[in-house]
Parts: structure tokens; C-alpha cells; sequence
């Protein structure tokens, strides 16, 4: 996707306060998912404050994704999808996570190992029904990025940087919580970058912030895993 010029009318080179209405929304996220585009990699990450989820990392990179989850009183999963052939691995730290993979003769020698899930196991489904996870079909119009419209909600800070906050809906950004409206925070710079996302409001508000971009080093694709027991 070719990088939209913003009109310095509705931007100014480092604020948005200025302006005398609400910014042209469409053009800055086109601008947003243009400057994503040009980076092969990045970490999405949260801590989670509801839920039994405590935490969520996912690490994309053009050859596979890796998201692991921490939950509490049931240990981490990791699950890697290979993108050329849709293979996805997993590894669980308990029994209570292998049974609910629908495992049911685990043993405790079972945990922490990786496992197979070819996509003729309808497990693999359940798992990966969004996947291929990368920076392009994430940041992107479209059921695994952000839906249409974007909302202009105003400017505020996290984490000490002022960003543009636009109302939308995210199946990213609904991993951290109940599927519904979500924010996706743009810097406020000439440039606007994705930032970070948030989904729900108030003390139920979790946020996922976008990093390391082009940083994220090659994911280690298991070899000779065997396949995910019934």
C-alpha cells in the first residue's frame, strides 16, 4: 500500500490539538498500516487484568507466528503456525491446558513438550481459524486486522507518548478480552505509527502495545515434534 500524505491542515508536524476538526481518520490509518508494512516483524504484548489470562505475547515475523499465553493457576501455552503449510505446533505447562486441547490420556510427561497439529486435525481449526498471524494481515482492513469505521476519540498518553485515539473494532485486539469495541492508539507525529491497542473501558480496559518492530528474532520451529495425543 502506498504511504497517503497527510495535509498539514489536519496535522501539524508533531500535534493533532490544533486542528479545528476531527482528523480525516480513513487517511490516517491508511498512513499507519503503509509505515507497518515496511517491517517484516513485531511483538504484540499485554498484561491482562481480567480473566484467567495474565499475560499475552504474540510474535510476528513473515515465515511464523508465535503467541504465548500465561494464565493464572494453569501455567503457559505457546502455539507456533508455520505460514508456508499451515502447520501449527503447541506446548503446554499443565495437564489442566492439554485437556483442554481435548488430550485425554495426557500424563505429566506430556507437559512442556511440543506437539504436532496437522490441519487435518480438527483441533488445528479451533486453535489457528484466524491465522496466518504477520505484520501485513494484522495491521490491515479485514477479519484478522481492524474493521471499518474508525472513530476519532481524541488524544491522550501511554506510556509518557501522546497518541490519537480512534474507536474501532479488532479480533487482535478482542484476544484480550470480550469481542466488542476496541481502540487502536496512533502516534501523534507526522508520520503516525501504530501504537498500541486496547479493548473494553474503564478498570476492565487492557492494553496491547506494539514493539520491537523489525526486532523480533527468527521463531525456533520444532523438528520431529510428535503429533498432539487424542
Amino acid at each position: 500500500m502506498a504511504a497517503l500524505l497527510l495535509g498539514l491542515s489536519i496535522i501539524s508536524s508533531d500535534v493533532l490539538s490544533g486542528a479545528t476538526s476531527a482528523p480525516n481518520t480513513g487517511r490516517l490509518v491508511a498512513e499507519a498500516f503503509a509505515w507497518a508494512h515496511r517491517h517484516a516483524s513485531v511483538e504484540l504484548s499485554a498484561q491482562v487484568a481480567t480473566g484467567p489470562q495474565q499475560s499475552i505475547t504474540m510474535l510476528l515475523t513473515p515465515s511464523a507466528s508465535e503467541t504465548i499465553t500465561n494464565f493464572a493457576g494453569y501455567g503457559t501455552s505457546s502455539v507456533i503456525r508455520v505460514n508456508d503449510g499451515h502447520v501449527t505446533y503447541v506446548n503446554v505447562s499443565s495437564l489442566a491446558q492439554l485437556s483442554s486441547l481435548e488430550v485425554t490420556t495426557a500424563t505429566a510427561a506430556d507437559e512442556n513438550v511440543w506437539f504436532l497439529l496437522s490441519p487435518s486435525d480438527p483441533r488445528d481449526a479451533v486453535l489457528t481459524q484466524w491465522s496466518p498471524l504477520t505484520v501485513r494481515s494484522v495491521f490491515s482492513y479485514g477479519r484478522m486486522g481492524f474493521q471499518r469505521p474508525f472513530h476519532y476519540d481524541g488524544l491522550t498518553t501511554l506510556r509518557g507518548v501522546r497518541v490519537i485515539k480512534l474507536a474501532t473494532r479488532s479480533f487482535v485486539v478482542s484476544a484480550l478480552g470480550p469481542q466488542g469495541t476496541a481502540y487502536l492508539y496512533l502516534t501523534d507525529t507526522k508520520d503516525p505509527r501504530p501504537y498500541a491497542g486496547r479493548s473494553g473501558t474503564g478498570r476492565n480496559a487492557d492494553t496491547m502495545y506494539f514493539t520491537h518492530w523489525d526486532g523480533v528474532a527468527p521463531i525456533l520451529v520444532p523438528t520431529g515434534a510428535p503429533a498432539l495425543p487424542q
